[in-house]
């Protein structure tokens, strides 16, 4: 079992609350730290760059989206900008046996500003 958690106020690359999440693994005992990986915008392969106030890790949505029967995983970033200033965007990452990939990740921004899309992801 593996449980994402998120800490949208981290900063990154010194960018105040530029946001990051976390895949925990599960055991018969509990969440441990052991194979946990985490994810920003300045992670390899991560689509966008990370930014001041984006809060990458707002909004979480789990789901067997595409490829094989593993979970994958959206990501907001409502305070985003890619396309527009706080358009707001959500990255796709696939979930593989070992966790997460960034292998074909996807992002989609918001041309509208103020927009805040990945407030909500469902």
């Amino acid at each position: 079992s593996q449980r994402p958690s998120v800490a949208p106020g981290v900063p990154v690359t010194g960018l105040a609350d530029a946001g990051a999440m976390y895949l925990l693994r599960g055991t018969a005992s509990g969440l441990t730290l052991d194979h946990r990986q985490r994810f920003t915008e300045a992670t390899s392969g991560v689509p966008g760059n990370p930014q001041t106030h984006a809060h990458f890790g707002a909004a979480l949505f789990a789901a067997q989206l595409a490829g094989t029967s593993n979970p994958d995983l959206v990501i907001g970033a409502p305070n985003a900008s890619d396309g527009a200033a706080h358009g707001g965007l959500v990255v796709r990452l696939l979930g593989a046996s070992a966790g997460l990939t960034t292998t074909s990740a996807a992002i989609i921004g918001d041309p509208a500003t103020n927009d805040h899309l990945g407030t909500a992801i469902r």
